[in-house]
């Protein structure tokens, strides 16, 4: 197994437990009284952790995919990495200030965004939405450099670190 296939298979992994995940925090986002939950507590209190974990990951992922693997991103991976980057910095900030909440509005939006381009890549790449972006670049936005269990893209790897970070963050008392 090559290490582009291994590195493959784990973010595969990883972003299934996120999907996972993500659906989780959507029946606490719609269910009544996860307020007083257990975990709901948990995840507000440590929200931005979680949220940190998950962005690192995804920074290291872009980055070893392209400056190790050889991937050259698209148009859209890199306005996907425009929202993702500063999400990053904005996390390492709110730690050394410790100002979590006073960061959350602008990681809602990045992440919110993010979500909004990497859906459109997404569909972009299973012929299911017309090209209208990529043509300014000799590197397609439709190309699959990443296929983990028949479906798992780096688009849909975006869009789990985006939906995990934006409902994390929207659970989170205000």
């Amino acid at each position: 197994m090559s290490f582009s296939d291994f590195l493959t298979f784990v973010f595969s992994i990883l972003t299934l437990v996120g999907i996972v995940l993500v659906v989780v925090l959507l029946v606490f986002l719609t269910a009544k009284n996860t307020r007083n939950n257990k975990v709901f507590a948990h995840l507000d209190q440590y929200a931005h952790h979680h949220v940190f974990l998950v962005v690192f990951l995804s920074v290291l992922g872009s980055l070893l995919y392209s400056n190790v693997i050889g991937f050259e991103p698209c148009t859209l991976c890199w306005i996907q990495r425009i929202f993702m980057y500063p999400m990053l910095v904005l996390l390492i900030v709110s730690f050394v200030r410790n100002e979590s909440k006073l960061m959350r509005p602008y990681l809602l939006w990045l992440s919110g965004l993010g979500g909004v381009v990497a859906i459109y890549q997404y569909l972009l790449q299973f012929g299911i939405v017309p090209s209208v972006v990529c043509s300014a670049t000799a590197v397609s936005c439709a190309k699959l450099y990443v296929l983990g269990f028949g479906f798992v893209t780096i688009p849909l790897m975006s869009l789990t670190v985006f939906a995990l970070v934006f409902l994390a963050l929207l659970l989170q008392k205000k």
